[in-house]
């Protein structure tokens, strides 16, 4: 994901880029893991 549509699109107020890529990444990640459980 580019860093501009991040800023545009994905931040929250008063974060960072960075901090976004990261709670999108750990958001995702939760999500998979809902999806595993739900499976089983």
């Amino acid at each position: 994901m580019s860093d501009r549509f991040v800023d545009n699109y994905l931040t929250r107020e008063d974060e960072s880029i960075e901090e976004a890529k990261e709670r999108l990444k750990e958001e995702q990640a939760l999500r998979e893991e809902m999806k595993k459980q739900k499976r089983n």
